[in-house]
């Protein structure tokens, strides 16, 4: 039997510890899920968000840059642009950055975005200490998305509120498996 070369048992062994490294952030990312679902920390964030009228917020990966209703901000360099769609970050960043702005508050008021400065500061606040990245609230379905992890290779997962308790047909497919916790709330992951 011959003895596989240094250079192929290294390349072998990265690749297990890739492997075994991403599934097993994957399954620890879903117990960390439940457990903040779980929280007094997230009730309360989940009682503000019922609270707010916009439609989507998000926190980069660059947490000077969120994401409100198709305005990308850079909070620290005062600036904003409209949201990229389907863009790798270093394009919503560049967007962020493209136009400047003295007052948040006024910003958010032109862009038709009912949120005070304090209160967005507040959820964003909350998001991060959570660790998640993006809330959509999708009026038409009367559901509340929370999505932690993004993917490309793993795809998404986090918590879909329904104020009914149900979840249309058209919601299910694109939230791949979706597992109730109760109370009208769901664990999804897509990938």
């Amino acid at each position: 039997m011959n003895k596989p070369s240094k250079p192929q048992l290294t390349r072998t062994l990265f690749a297990l510890f890739v492997v075994f490294s991403l599934s097993s952030c994957n399954i620890s990312s879903r117990s960390e899920i439940i457990a903040g679902f779980k929280s007094k920390r997230f009730t309360a964030l989940h009682q503000l968000v019922l609270q707010q009228s916009f439609e989507n917020i998000a926190v980069l990966p660059d947490d000077n840059f969120i994401v409100i209703d198709k305005t990308v901000i850079n909070r620290d360099g005062r600036t904003f642009g409209e949201e990229p769609q389907g863009s790798d970050y270093q394009t919503y960043y560049t967007q962020g950055s493209s136009e400047h702005f003295e007052s948040l508050a006024d910003l958010l008021k032109q862009r038709g975005t009912q949120i005070s400065e304090q209160m967005l500061a507040d959820l964003t606040w909350r998001m991060q200490e959570l660790g998640i990245g993006d809330i959509l609230k999708d009026k038409k379905n009367s559901i509340v998305v929370y999505s932690w992890d993004m993917s490309a290779v793993w795809g998404a997962d986090g918590i879909l509120y329904s104020h009914s308790g149900e979840i249309p047909a058209e919601v299910r497919s694109r939230y791949g498996s979706i597992e109730p916790l109760g109370n009208g709330f769901y664990f999804w992951a897509t990938g």
